[in-house]
């Protein structure tokens, strides 16, 4: 069982299938390699592009709350500019002779004016809900840059392992069919082997029969030979006696 299971020396044409399957493995794994170092200098432009984006936007944040600051201030600033010019109008309507109407429709002017002040500071504060709202989504757009970018990095890892262990299992395959085709061989040498192992056991009985049949025939032999010298003996002591007669 020993010489079974040892490993068998490789024969010429296997030595050429395991050069080539190493050169293949090599050759793969070049491939596999500039694969990997591309996917990384794609990944490290994008994850350059993303820091400048991303230095831009906080440039561009700062800009804004400087500029959401000042407009605070001016928007404070206006709100007492436009009281004092409201008191300064009401106390000139007063010191005006004007009729009723007049009055009426100088009073109506500076309540729709008020009116669209009051609209230009919801607007003014709807901009600022809407680049707010901006930022958020460019933030979460660059959010989503990087996980694609790290996403698409796993994809071609996960792909060239999967290629990895397409080639395992070929390889394997190979390694099996050859095997099998050992196997079949061995089966071959045993049958041949155990045929000439019955001839020899047909032989040794045959001859071992025979054996015995010479033994047994050697038996009578001696027997026969045996009864004759008994014979001739008995026949030597019966001659004296004839002779003194």
């Amino acid at each position: 069982s020993s010489g079974i299971n040892a490993e068998w020396p490789l024969r010429p044409g296997e030595y050429k299938t395991q050069y080539e399957l190493q050169a293949r493995r090599a050759r793969d794994k070049d491939k596999e390699l500039r694969t990997l170092q591309i996917a990384e200098k794609h990944l490290k432009i994008g994850e350059d592009q993303m820091n400048l984006e991303k230095q831009r936007h906080e440039n561009y944040k700062d800009e804004l709350d400087s500029f959401n600051r000042e407009s605070d201030k001016l928007q404070d600033k206006r709100k007492e500019l436009n009281h004092e010019v409201d008191n300064l109008k009401r106390t000139l309507v007063k010191q005006l002779n004007l009729t009723t109407a007049e009055r009426k429709r100088i009073e109506s002017s500076l309540s729709d004016e008020r009116q669209l002040v009051l609209d230009l500071v919801e607007f003014r504060a709807a901009l600022q809900e809407i680049t707010r709202i901006t930022s958020l989504k460019t933030i979460e757009r660059d959010n989503k840059a990087r996980e694609y970018l790290k996403a698409e990095m796993r994809f071609h890892k996960a792909r060239e392992d999967m290629k990895a262990k397409q080639h395992a299992i070929e390889d394997a395959a190979k390694k099996t069919a050859e095997m099998q085709t050992r196997l079949r061989e061995f089966a071959k040498m045993y049958n041949v082997i155990k045929n000439e192992r019955n001839k020899c056991v047909n032989l040794i009985q045959t001859s071992t029969q025979r054996a015995g049949e010479m033994r047994e025939k050697i038996k009578i032999l001696h027997n026969e030979i045996e009864i004759l010298q008994q014979s001739a003996n008995n026949k030597k002591e019966k001659v004296p006696t004839a002779t003194l007669r």
